[in-house]
């Protein structure tokens, strides 16, 4: 290969860290790109909610249940964590059935789904999104909760961190512990603590002004980075 494209530059930067730099090919990050849905739409955001949620997928390396974890932390009453994404097919999910019945005053699963209502209904439900996680090459969930307006809390980890570059004031992050899984928890419960006595009116501006880090990864600013790159042939 003339070029090895990575999607960010933490991808970069572990592609060096394992070694690969070692072959001599030139290395260029180029951002996928996400083309906003609502920049003329108003959605039914409730920031006056304190529920909050994780839309994904439910793997390790994503830790789905750090928010009902710093929930339970903090002794939340009246909060309540929407998990949408849990796979019961095939070989059913253990571990998640144990957390609700754990905790069925407060946790409320939603089983994956391709259904765009249920998905647009859990986004009308929540108050607040949760990025979490080890490890995020770029990050779609990030940019749609962004792009709808949704008050989040963000790993401050790759992509991620990339994609609000600069427009951190407006969203609240936690530093991520890899090694350490209580740690981890204590940050993101601290985090929680922080947004959750925000007003809905700073969620409600904080939320519109942290749109604006989507104009990095718009597909016509991401067409000039591909054309520089075709440009060194």
């Amino acid at each position: 290969s003339d070029y090895v494209v990575l999607i960010s530059k933490a991808e970069e930067k572990y592609y060096n860290d394992f070694g690969y730099n070692l072959f001599g090919t030139k290395t260029r990050v180029i951002y996928n790109s996400y083309t906003p849905k609502y920049d003329n739409i108003e959605l039914d955001v409730n920031y006056e909610s304190n529920d909050i949620g994780y839309i994904g997928r439910h793997v390790p390396r994503k830790r789905p249940e750090i928010p009902l974890m710093a929930v339970n932390t903090l002794e939340k009453d009246g909060v309540k964590v929407f998990n949408m994404g849990v796979d019961y097919d095939k070989y059913d999910n253990e571990y998640w059935r144990k957390l609700e019945k754990e905790n069925k005053d407060k946790l409320v699963i939603i089983p994956f789904s391709t259904d765009k209502k249920v998905k647009e209904d859990y986004w009308k439900t929540i108050g607040i999104n949760c990025i979490t996680g080890i490890y995020e090459p770029f990050g779609y969930t990030i940019c749609e909760t962004i792009d709808r307006r949704v008050p989040a809390i963000v790993s401050n980890i790759d992509g991620p961190k990339e994609i609000i570059k600069g427009f951190e004031e407006f969203t609240q992050t936690y530093e991520v512990d890899k090694n350490n899984y209580n740690n981890d928890i204590i940050n993101f419960s601290n985090a929680l603590q922080k947004i959750l006595k925000l007003s809905p009116k700073q969620r409600e501006h904080n939320a519109d002004k942290l749109r604006k880090c989507l104009d990095n990864f718009r597909p016509e600013k991401i067409k000039l980075d591909w054309i520089s790159l075709f440009e060194q042939f």
